[in-house]
Order: structure tokens, then C-alpha cells, then sequence
């Protein structure tokens, strides 16, 4: 927090100054040489400023288009960072998923995709969510990103019975 010589008073508060009920004083003096009785004289004034928290929305890296062969394991790191220090992430989601793939607690994408699976291109959405009890309008806020699935088929040889010898 700072005040200019002309008295106005700036401050953005940083986040680890929220929420918070501040009680904020200011001095003036003025100097008069020619007031032999009072030539300092000073005025006090208080006044509060309540700092409310902001929900921070997190945020999802941007996945480039991912190739995995059918019956393949495909593992995709989709964690969100937050820089919301009173947020914490609750969870995420797949929207329309293809079938088998699932999602961590902590954001990681995995899915061995079928032989009817493939081929196919897939869009994969996620969301993420977090809370910040301290926000009273928007405790809650979503990230949601998108990226491709590219799923190769793959020509697995075939296999022949064992036949047991003839007499």
C-alpha cells in the first residue's frame, strides 16, 4: 500500500492478503513557520478496507494430437495447475468418453483402445473443477480443454490351430 504526497492511497492486494477486514490510518502534518503557538499540526483518520477473495479458475495444458495403436496403451498427462492458493481441485471429468477410457483424481488420461476402436479419430474433452470456500460469488470454476485421438489399426497376424500329428 502506498499514498502519494497529494494523499491518494493505492494498493492491490495480493492474493495471500485475501480475504481479509483491514484497518487502514493516515497521517497528515502540515508545517506553518510563521505559527509561533502551533506551527506543526497533525490530522488522523481510520478507515476499513475489506479484501474479498477471487476464485481462480484453473488451467489446462494444451494437449497436442496423440497417435496410440489398438490394443495399445495410451497414457495422457492432462493435470491442471491452479494458482489460486485458497483453491483446491476437486476433480475431473471426460465428457463422451470412448469406452474404456478413464481419468485420475489427479488428471492423468488412460485408455487401451479395442480392435473396434480403430481406425478412428477421437475428441477427447476434459473438465476440471475447483472449489475456494473463501469466494462467496464463485466458489466453484471450470476449465475445460479438448484434444485428438488417433487410434491405428494394427494387423495382427493370424493364428493358426495346433494340430496334433496323424498316424
Amino acid at each position: 500500500m502506498s499514498i502519494s504526497p497529494s494523499g491518494i492511497i493505492t494498493w492491490t492486494p495480493a492474493q495471500n492478503q485475501s480475504p481479509a477486514t483491514n484497518t487502514i490510518t493516515t497521517v497528515v502534518t502540515n508545517y506553518d513557520a510563521f505559527d509561533l503557538v502551533n506551527p506543526v499540526l497533525t490530522a488522523t483518520n481510520s478507515f476499513t478496507v475489506v479484501v474479498k477473495e477471487v476464485n481462480v479458475a484453473p488451467v489446462l495444458p494444451v494437449i497436442p494430437p496423440q497417435t496410440v495403436n489398438e490394443l495399445s496403451l495410451l497414457t495422457v498427462t492432462n493435470t491442471a495447475s491452479n494458482s489460486d492458493l485458497h483453491a483446491t481441485i476437486l476433480g475431473y471429468g471426460l465428457v463422451n468418453p470412448p469406452a474404456g477410457m478413464s481419468i485420475s483424481p489427479n488428471g492423468i488420461i488412460t485408455w487401451t483402445p479395442t480392435q473396434n476402436q480403430s481406425p478412428a479419430t477421437n475428441t477427447i474433452t476434459t473438465v476440471v473443477t475447483n472449489s475456494d470456500v473463501f469466494d462467496l460469488v464463485n466458489p466453484q470454476l471450470t476449465a475445460t480443454n479438448s484434444f485428438t485421438v488417433i487410434v491405428k489399426e494394427v494387423n495382427v497376424a493370424p493364428v493358426l490351430p495346433v494340430i496334433p500329428p496323424q498316424t
